[in-house]
């Protein structure tokens, strides 16, 4: 009896605990593969071009990473339209995810409260 409990609790359990994976905020299927965990990050705008930016991030304490300086990746989610207001010296706040030693902004926005 207890078999059958447990068989039936699991059938039951297990597709709710897969869809709370597959609708978790923090993870993203990118090109169809396996989702990426994403990570929130500030800091100010170096230089940018039209898929890169060098930003001077503050320090990501889930990554364990130092404030330091390094080009992000901006995904092609992002249209050109929503980066034409971000300006070199411009604090940002932005989400990013790690693929093949490669960082990708997946949103962002200008931070008015630092400058």
């Amino acid at each position: 009896m207890l078999k059958f409990f447990n068989y039936f609790l699991f059938l039951i359990l297990f597709p709710l605990s897969t869809m709370s994976y597959a609708h978790s905020p923090e993870l993203h299927e990118q090109d169809g593969s396996m989702p990426h965990k994403e990570y929130k990050a500030s800091g100010i705008v170096k230089s940018i071009n039209q898929r890169e930016m060098l930003i001077k991030h503050e320090p990501i304490k889930e990554l364990s990473w130092p404030e330091m300086e390094m080009v992000f990746k901006i995904s092609e989610q992002i249209s050109l339209s929503e980066l034409k207001d971000i300006k070199v010296g411009d604090f940002i706040k932005f989400m990013f995810y790690e693929k093949n030693d490669e960082y990708i902004i997946t949103a962002l926005r200008e931070h008015p409260i630092k400058k």
